[in-house]
């Protein structure tokens, strides 16, 4: 091997080893695959739609669906917990989860066939509307009489 082709070797070789070591430092947080025109965005409260950018600040948002079905599912989820937060609000019982303190929800057994109320002081559920404990109990008295729905 002349010297021209291990000085052409060490070149290639420094190419491979700065691929390799932006490998090694790349993040390895989680990304979404996002494919134009097969991936649904959350609209409104009530539509989505196809779309074919992909925008940082919707992904940070949580609108991104892969499929039709998974957008309609996530609307019809999203408008119930959003109803209910609004009555809680409404009521002035809404509160942020807090560690330590008891935080109260609502929520439907379907064993008892009624809404009912939990409280947790040491369990998050990021999809769990918190409130306090008299609201709970008027909100799930609410839900069982039919004087509102979700």
């Amino acid at each position: 091997m002349t010297k021209q082709e291990i000085l052409a070797q060490i070149e290639v070789l420094k190419e491979e080893t700065k691929k390799l070591e932006e490998l090694a430092n790349k993040s390895e947080k989680f990304e979404f695959e996002f494919t134009p025109y097969h991936t649904y965005m959350l609209e409104t409260h009530t539509h989505y739609e196809t779309c074919s950018v992909k925008e940082e600040e919707y992904i940070r948002h949580g609108r991104y669906r892969l499929t039709e079905e998974g957008a309609q599912l996530s609307l019809e989820r999203n408008c119930k917990a959003n109803r209910l937060e609004m009555l809680a609000e409404y009521l002035d019982g809404l509160k942020e989860f807090k560690e330590g303190e008891k935080d109260w929800y609502v929520f439907y057994d379907y064993h008892y066939k009624k809404w009912v109320t939990g409280g947790s002081s040491t369990s998050f559920f990021p999809e769990t509307v918190y409130m306090t404990r008299e609201i709970a109990t008027k909100i799930a008295n609410m839900l069982n009489n039919g004087e509102y729905e979700l």
